[in-house]
Parts: structure tokens; sequence; C-alpha cells
């Protein structure tokens, strides 16, 4: 047999040896230069290309951590540069690159990287790549800062922490950066006007809920404004899936089709459904699926509240008035799991749609996915969503009024129990909440500019990205605000609409792929008289608009 090759004769495997890893790679040709990817520049799929490949860690989760990938290797600078121009000539008006890295800013030659994609980006006509989606380095956060000052808010540094406990970080042979890195890294962001994220992993080996809730708060307070929060994958040849380890933490797992991973293809003249089924841990020795499931209902939280800095400009001032990101979420988090209305509501759906989706045999879903019509129901989002990413987009997209009446609500009684809530306190709550609100609803319409009257300047605040004492923005006599999309704005929202369109499913892809802070409405201050001119074209395209329907 042929090394690395797999088929089946008679129903039996036949399996080769692994064969010797590549080192030199300049022995793998490139399928952008070659132009094996031309037909892929469709303004739909995102360009994505590797420069180097392997990883030193040992995490027992991942494939990577085996020693086959131990040794990294390196395509050169040349190519890399090569593909890049290349894939910039053609990508139309998708706005991202995905870069496929294990660790990228690990390496010196990756700000030589950063540096080519800087350049493009100042010479591109439509200032591509407007994202990059990379896993960054584990460690060297002092050279990932460096790339993040290169690239501005195009690159978002992700902080791949899985766990705070270090009893957990022992079982799955990881070593984090300090907490203090990441705050550093965090603040870096900030001011080139990112965002940074982190990654969690749920019922890793010995992971319970009081270590997982821990690790969330941490990664709150170390101000990550984007918290990716992952289940825990069975991945076939690694540690954590061995018979060992799996005995060992008793790992309870379920079955699913993987998110966005069917359809119906076509392979010698015959049409089959196909679905990538894959395994993920619902319970451990030490975590047992209710508490699995609270965990599962503070992902959702943090994600409607935190991610894309929906709060940002709220969380910013109760953390001026000592009151922690973490309390913030938490107090969120115990309203609405506790309580009733829209939201309960919403979360009760989510958790039976998590259940509705989990399979006990990947036989028998295998079986399923394979009836007439079903995976026509994967596709139209009945079954095997992104359930997070979701009712998320049903929160932020349908519910953004629930969304401020609770959070404001909350950062109102948090103030008050720390007995710090005056009246001025009361009234800048008031109006950021109205302002906020007119940011951010109807996010996708960029068509209505919003205009107001405030006794503060918020397009003074933020031009500070809100980090100022909203004191200093007070105007007495009272200020006009217009609340608007610019230009840039506008194409960066059209392109994603264009590529993942506007249902339910591909609301929810645009959550995940865009850094949706750069979608809120910005503002600018206008004179009184523009305010008032600006509200009467309103009215009257409004009368305008009733007349025609």
């Amino acid at each position: 047999t042929t090394s690395n090759i797999r088929y089946l004769v008679d129903g039996e495997l036949v399996a080769g040896a692994i064969g010797p890893k590549i080192r030199d790679m300049a022995e793998l040709p490139s399928p952008y230069l070659n132009g094996h990817f031309d037909k892929c520049f469709d303004d739909v799929l995102i360009p994505a290309m590797q420069t180097t490949r392997g990883c030193p860690f040992t995490c027992t989760f991942c494939w990577e951590g085996g020693d086959y990938f131990d040794k990294v290797g390196r395509f050169s600078h040349e190519r890399v540069t090569a593909e890049l121009n290349y894939i910039a000539e053609r990508v139309g008006n998708v706005p991202d690159l995905q870069i496929t890295d294990a660790n990228f800013g690990m390496f010196k030659q990756d700000k030589d990287t950063a540096r080519v994609i800087a350049d493009i980006k100042a010479n591109h006509k439509n200032n591509w790549p407007k994202s990059i989606l990379a896993a960054t380095a584990k460690n060297h956060k002092e050279r990932t800062i460096e790339i993040v000052e290169m690239l501005g808010d195009t690159m978002p540094p992700t902080a791949a922490v899985q766990s705070t406990d270090e009893k957990i970080l022992d079982n799955i042979h990881r070593t984090n950066v300090s907490l203090d890195a990441l705050i550093s890294l965090a603040k870096a962001v900030e001011k080139e006007g990112g965002q940074s994220e982190s990654e969690l992993i749920l019922c890793l080996e010995g992971d319970n809920k009081t270590a997982h809730f821990k690790t969330v708060c941490d990664m709150l307070d170390a101000n990550m404004t984007f918290i990716r929060m992952y289940q825990f994958m069975m991945l076939p040849g690694t540690q954590s899936a061995s018979k060992e380890t799996r005995a060992a933490y008793q790992f309870d797992s379920r079955f699913r089709v993987l998110p966005r991973c069917f359809g119906t293809y076509k392979f010698r003249g015959e049409k089959f459904p196909v679905a990538e089924i894959e395994e993920i841990v619902i319970a451990n020795s030490t975590m047992p699926y209710d508490d699995y499931q609270a965990c599962r209902d503070l992902h959702l939280t943090v994600e409607i509240f935190n991610n894309d800095s929906i709060f940002l400009d709220l969380v910013l001032y109760l953390i001026r008035n000592n009151v922690s990101r973490s309390d913030f979420i938490k107090e969120v988090h115990d309203r609405i799991v506790s309580g009733d209305g829209v939201l309960t509501d919403l979360y009760r759906e989510f958790q039976e749609e998590e259940k509705r989706n989990l399979w006990n045999d990947s036989v028998e879903l295998a079986d399923f996915a394979a009836k007439p019509g079903v995976i026509q129901e994967y596709i139209d989002g009945t079954y095997g969503t992104n359930e997070l990413y979701k009712y998320r987009a049903l929160a932020v997209f349908h519910h953004i009024q629930a969304l401020h009446d609770v959070a404001y609500d909350v950062a109102r009684q948090l103030l008050e129990d720390q007995g710090r809530l005056t009246s001025e306190m009361g009234q800048y709550i008031d109006e950021l909440s109205k302002f906020s609100l007119m940011r951010k609803s109807d996010i996708l319409d960029t068509e209505q500019p919003q205009l107001g009257h405030f006794n503060y300047d918020f397009a003074k605040l933020m031009e500070s990205k809100f980090t100022v004492d909203p004191a200093e923005a007070y105007r007495p006599e009272g200020v006009a605000v217009e609340i608007y999309h610019s230009d840039q704005q506008r194409d960066l929202i059209s392109g994603y609409v264009n590529q993942y369109g506007t249902t339910l499913i591909g609301l929810g892809r645009i959550l995940i792929r865009a850094n949706m802070n750069r979608l809120y409405r910005s503002a600018r201050s206008v004179d009184d008289d523009t305010l008032v001119e600006s509200q009467d074209i309103r009215e009257n395209r409004r009368s305008h608009n009733n007349l025609i329907h």
C-alpha cells in the first residue's frame, strides 16, 4: 500500500503507513499561483492561505499536538508575498482573509508578512483585507502587539487560553501566558480601535462549573471584547480521544452534524447527501450535564452582552465607577436565567435546540441525515445550526430593545448597590441608552441616519472610544448629534450581506465573521438648524413612503 492512503476493499479498510513529514515546504506547489483556485474567487468564499505548517505545543485535545507536527516548516517570504498579491488582484468584494497558521505572530518572519498585508491594504481599491481571521501566537504576545500596531483593527489577536485553572492546564499539557500579558494585549488592541479575542473550551479533562465560570470571568476582567467559547470536540488520533483518557475522566459524549458542513454533492454523475459528523463531550466525572448546560447558558450571555463590544460604552463607564465587567455580565446572566420574558424564553429555546441536535449514536445520525429531504432541512436551519450564533442573532437583530432594558437596568442597580448612583449619573445612563439604541438598532439598514438631541457630546465620547470622563463631554445647552453609517461602513455591510444574506442563518454567519463594532453607526455633532431640517426631510420621506404603500 501507498503511504497516507486509506481505502475500502469489500468492506475492509486498507491503511497505508503514515509517510514521512515533508520538511522542505518548497516541494508543495501553490494552488493560487498555479491557477487551481481561480474558480473559487466568486465574491462568497473567503481566501485562505498558510505561511507555516506545524505547531511546537502538545495540547492533548488538538490534532497538531502530536509528535508528527512538532517541527514547524515555513513557506518562503517570496511565495507568501506572491500569493497575497495574487489573491488581492482577484478577491473582489470579499472583505476577509483567513490565515490558517497555528500560531501567527510567533515567529519574527510573521512581521514581514504583516508588512506585506499592510502595504496591500493601503493600496487596494477595496481596502482589502478588512479583516484577517487567524489563530495568533500562544506566546510571544509582544510580537503579536507589534503586528497589531502594523495592521490596526484588521487582525483581532486571539488569546487561546482554553482554561485558566492550573490543574486543568496541567491535565491538557498546556501553559498559558500570564493574565497581565493578556491585559497588555487587550490594551494595545483597544488603542488601535480593534477588539481582543480569547478562546475557551468547555468540559476539558477535569473541568467543572466553578472552574469554567472563573475562566470566563478571568477573560472578561482581562477586558477581552470577544470570547469564543467552544464545545470540546473529540478529534480522532488525539490524546484526549484515547480510550485511556476517556476512561480516566469518564467522558460522556454525543454526536452532531458539524454546523455548515453538510450539503448535496455530485460525484461521477451521482448526487448524494453528505453531512460531517463530530463527537463532543457534554459531561465528565467533575461536570454533570446540568452544570454543562449552565455553562452553555453563560456562554450565550457572554455572546450577547459582551462580544463585539455591543455594550462596551456602558461597560467602560461601569469600570470607571469600580464595577467590573464580570460583575456586570454575571448580574445580567442571573437576571435572565432566573426571570421571565422574551430573553428568558430565548434561553429556554436555546437549551431545547441544543439537546435536539445531539445524538447518542453516530450511525443513527448518519442514517437520519441520509433520509430524503433531511439535508435540505439542515440547509434551511431546521437542524444543525450553530446554536450560540443563531440565538445571539435572534437577540441582537430582533430583541435589541430588550437587551438594552436588561443591560441598563442592571447597570443602574449595580451602581445603586454601591451607593454611587447620583442624579447626574442617572441622566448620563439614560442618554447613553438612547444613543446606544440609535447606533445599534436595525444595524444592517444603512439608509436611515438618525438624529437626536443630548446633553452629552456623544460624538466626542465616541472619538475617545468612551475612555474620557463623560463629565468632560457634558453640554448644559445641549448638542445635536447625527447617527449614521459612513461610506466605509456601508461598503462593509453591503459586502457581508451579499456574501451571507439576511436569513437567520446568514445573520449568524455575519456575527461569526464580522467585527460588529465596526458596523455600529458613527456619530457627528451638527447644528440645531441641520437637525430640524434633517428631521423634516425624514418626516417627508416617511409620509411619501406611507402614501406609496
